[in-house]
């Protein structure tokens, strides 16, 4: 049996590339099982350094995956690297050997590709805490997140498919989005990313940004809700749960869940600043006075636009910001 294994394992290597030949030119990501098989395939995309993206649900209960590139070479997947749970997007290292990916575009798209497909997004709109987000009409159906891709095949953004209230949807992010929100992490191989991964927790998770996504408040809260009961040591968890708690009409509901983000990541510039403007629209002037504070230690950027909010010209009784104290972020998109 074990003379045997070699073979079925080149077997299911070979049926996943005829597959990924067969349907397109653009970089693709082979997901294998402990024994070899292949589970599923996804569209990805190569950056620099050796760094490619792709879909966080493509990897699941995965033990292994491969890298082909639109030349068809293939590059063994060493380890994740960085991920962005919230766009549902993971930055994967290939290798240094592997060739740049296209340039990233600048702005908005709105006539894009993806898979193969034609896709057009509708009107960006700002919602919740996650930022800009459009619907997408895909010409090749909206089963499988990935790349998006603008006229001039430069990258423009990412595809992501959400469930919900049964419905298959698909959202275009923005690749300015990305670039935010993509956190870099402890090199972690495919099969460890997946022993730490908690599965429950990610369902409900990706179930509560589509529901953000599609403007589905009360969903929203509802399945944010349950995150934090199933994951409450999860900051931005609670973030997101405060935005909803606020489209919702629960004032106090929300600035308890920013209050529970900050004590749970005290540097969350985000929960600050959001926690400090709803505080001064409540009339509490002194507890915003209080977020620009914490704010001149995390990011001076937010503690400017929160003073300009509050009216402040001068700042300078305010403590100097402190440097370098941000986690690391990508620099690969």
């Amino acid at each position: 049996m074990r003379q045997c294994r070699p073979i079925k394992v080149m077997k299911h290597l070979a049926a996943g590339l005829l597959c990924a030949l067969a349907l397109r030119a653009e970089p693709v990501l082979l997901v294998h099982d402990a024994t070899g098989a292949l589970l599923r395939q996804a569209p990805a995309v190569l950056r620099t350094q050796g760094k490619a993206l792709a879909p966080r649900e493509a990897l699941y209960g995965a033990a292994s995956a491969l890298l082909m590139d639109d030349r068809h070479v293939l590059h063994r997947v060493v380890s994740i690297t960085a991920e962005d749970r919230d766009s549902g997007v993971v930055e994967l290292f290939v290798g240094r050997q592997a060739p740049a990916g296209p340039d990233a575009a600048t702005g908005l798209a709105t006539d894009t590709r993806s898979a193969g497909h034609v896709a057009r997004a509708g009107a960006y709109r700002e919602l919740g805490g996650y930022g800009l987000v459009a619907r997408l009409a895909c010409a090749g159906g909206n089963e499988v997140s990935g790349p998006l891709y603008n006229e001039h095949g430069f990258l423009a953004g990412w595809h992501a498919v959400r469930v919900v209230d049964g419905q298959t949807l698909a959202f275009a992010l923005p690749l300015e989005r990305l670039k935010e929100g993509l956190t870099e992490i402890a090199p972690v191989s495919v099969a460890e990313w997946n022993r730490q991964r908690k599965p429950e927790a990610d369902e409900i998770y990706a179930k509560a940004m589509g529901h953000v996504w599609a403007a589905d408040f009360e969903g929203a809260a509802y399945y944010w809700r349950k995150a934090s009961e199933v994951e409450p040591e999860n900051a931005r968890t609670w973030f997101h749960l405060a935005f909803m708690e606020g489209k919702t009409g629960h004032s106090q509901a929300k600035t308890r869940c920013f209050r529970k983000a900050i004590a749970l990541k005290p540097d969350f510039a985000e929960a600050h600043y959001n926690l400090g403007i709803g505080l001064a629209l409540a009339g509490d002037r002194e507890g915003a006075l209080a977020e620009v504070k914490a704010l001149q230690q995390i990011d001076q950027g937010l503690a400017n636009r929160l003073s300009g909010f509050l009216g402040i010209e001068h700042t300078d009784e305010l403590p100097a910001k402190k440097s370098d104290n941000k986690p690391a972020v990508r620099s690969t998109v």
